[in-house]
């Protein structure tokens, strides 16, 4: 009785971070028969009807629901039906359905509730390995507010009901379509949505010379589809594209005319890229994804001293591939925020000058570059994040003076051969420094000027987190 007479005087925050200490079943139970309308409907309004989650047959079971989890939360098998008969008010914002194996069970379910489920803002589903027949997708389009879905099985069945479909291609909220694993190489007669974004076909060979898009797509995802040049796919690029995924593929040269003009991401991740070459990039082009490909000096000397950088670059990966000469570094584009060249063999020669880097680079990814000694680079002032793991260093002395750089937050050392951190002096900004897998065996005695750090050391032999 008390509790029923001072629950609802306390503020809203506090009654829902009372409940976020609750099991999630005796919650549950609570809104169910709590007779406090006003309380009972803050409590669903606050867990239940934001994002809620169905999952039929998930191939491992999902986290264990908490109140505090309440950006998602999960229904799985029976517990959906049950979910929907104990709250009939509820119609969350964003359902995720996922259905794993057996359609039939989730169909039924999805059937009995219909009317509300369309109701919800947005649906997105999720098939793995729950073959569907060309009905079955016809049901799924029944649902006027799907915005997204993702199919991860053979769909040679379903071929038929992709062909003019009018209710697939005037679909008014259908966005976002992923085929996995899909086993259809010819896409004769396919119309997808009229307002379609976003398209990821993946995970067998295609023949593009069958696809056919519409002009609304801005987004491309190509996934192992044993493809040898974009030139093939420039006809199946439309003019909005603004994002290109074509990874682990074969891909080996790269003209950059033949890259849609309004493109401002690009991941060519996972290739055999050796060549890049052409006259003109994207202007707008920002990201550009070039990891695990067999670029070599000869490469990046091309494009620094030749075909050159799109001009708003921001991200650069160049991880991952045959680079030795670090003279090439210093002619990266100074637009770059973000460059990860970790993974590369470099050959740090003594020199009169030290390595740049661009001026307004904010993270520098440079593990495994067989870096040892630190007054050979010069990094710029703007840098946030510096990850220098999996190198020889030695000492950190060298590098001159850390101080400068007043924006560096973290810094990570991890598995090099530093055995001391005295007389050291940190970035004066700096709150993280990992030196796990360093053969540092006590504490540091920094140098006595700057005795008043505020940073979090991480991987300490003798203590494994300190403050300093």
């Amino acid at each position: 009785m008390l509790l029923r007479t001072n629950l609802r005087r306390l503020p809203d925050c506090v009654i829902t971070q009372i409940f976020d200490s609750v099991p999630f079943d005796h919650l549950m139970e609570f809104c169910k028969h709590y007779p406090d309308k006003y309380v009972r409907d803050l409590l669903i309004q606050y867990y239940y009807c934001s994002r809620v989650q169905f999952a039929f047959n998930p191939p491992v079971p999902p986290p264990k629901a908490t109140p505090g989890r309440r950006n998602l939360v999960t229904f799985v098998d029976s517990a959906v039906s049950q979910f929907m008969e104990d709250f009939p008010e509820v119609i969350p914002k964003t359902l995720l359905i996922d259905v794993c194996m057996d359609f039939k069970e989730a169909r039924e379910i999805l059937d009995k509730f219909h009317d509300r489920l369309v109701k919800c803002e947005v649906i997105d589903f999720a098939l793995l390995e729950a073959e569907i027949s060309a009905d079955d997708f016809q049901f799924l389009l029944s649902f006027p507010n799907i915005k997204r879905v993702y199919f991860h099985f053979n769909s040679k069945l379903l071929l038929p009901a992709l062909i003019d479909n009018p209710k697939l291609i005037k679909h008014p909220t259908l966005e976002h379509i992923i085929f996995c694993e899909h086993e259809i190489t010819d896409w004769s007669g396919v119309r997808f949505p009229q307002n379609l974004k976003t398209l990821n076909l993946s995970y067998h060979r295609i023949n593009f010379s069958t696809l056919i898009l519409p002009q609304s797509v801005h987004s491309l995802s190509f996934i192992y589809c044993q493809i040898y040049s974009i030139k093939a796919l420039r006809r199946q690029m439309t003019n909005e594209l603004t994002e290109l995924k074509i990874t682990d593929n074969m891909l080996e040269h790269i003209v950059i005319d033949d890259l849609p003009r309004k493109l401002h991401t690009m991941d060519l991740r996972r290739n055999s890229i050796f060549s890049i070459t052409g006259k003109e990039w994207p202007k707008g082009l920002k990201s550009l994804i070039l990891s695990h490909n067999a670029l070599d000096d000869d490469s990046l000397k091309v494009i620094n001293n030749g075909v050159g950088w799109p001009e708003q670059l921001i991200t650069l990966d160049l991880s991952v591939n045959f680079f030795d000469h670090t003279e090439n570094l210093s002619n990266l584009p100074q637009s770059l925020k973000r460059l990860e060249i970790s993974s590369n063999t470099f050959l740090w020669r003594d020199q009169e000058n030290r390595v740049e880097f661009p001026v307004n680079l904010t993270y520098l990814g440079m593990s495994d570059c067989r870096v040892h000694n630190l007054s050979l680079l010069k990094f710029p002032v703007s840098l946030k994040e510096l990850q220098l793991a999996h190198n020889g260093i030695k000492d950190l002395l060298p590098y001159g003076d850390w101080t400068e750089l007043i924006n560096l937050r973290q810094l990570d050392l991890f598995d090099n051969s530093i055995t001391t951190l005295d007389n050291w002096i940190p970035p004066p900004n700096l709150r993280e420094l990992i030196v796990e897998n360093n053969p540092i065996t006590r504490s540091p005695q920094f140098n006595e000027l700057r005795n008043t750090f505020k940073f979090k050391i991480t991987g300490m032999k003798s203590e494994s987190n300190q403050q300093v």
